[in-house]
């Protein structure tokens, strides 16, 4: 006996083919949405350590006026980092939520 096939089976594996794409393509945004996070989490890190050793040496009186100044401007840059990651967060969030609508649209 000859196995039933389905009229529309090549229109059904078009579409899981193409669901398990988007599926794909969503696991992506959210690894790139964690790596960002995570790269903002380590800056924030670094940010915290430094204002900690700063103050600890300012407290302990082994901090000169000349290191106060770089470690202000070290702290501007990293500053200015945490500012640039958090757009790139924000950008990946957005990646994240467009491919999640499409992989729900689709799934319809």
């Amino acid at each position: 006996m000859q196995k039933f096939k389905f009229r529309f089976q090549s229109v059904e594996n078009v579409k899981k083919r193409e669901e398990g794409l988007k599926q794909e393509r969503l696991a992506e945004a959210n690894r790139t949405l964690q790596d960002h996070e995570t790269a903002l989490a380590g800056l924030h890190g670094l940010r915290e350590a430094c204002q900690r050793q700063i103050t600890e040496r300012t407290t302990a009186g082994r901090l000169n006026a000349a290191e106060i100044a770089l470690s202000h401007l070290y702290l501007q840059k990293v500053s200015g980092d945490i500012q640039r990651q958090r757009a790139q967060v924000a950008r990946a969030q957005q990646e994240v939520e467009v491919r999640r609508e499409t992989l729900v649209q689709t799934a319809r």
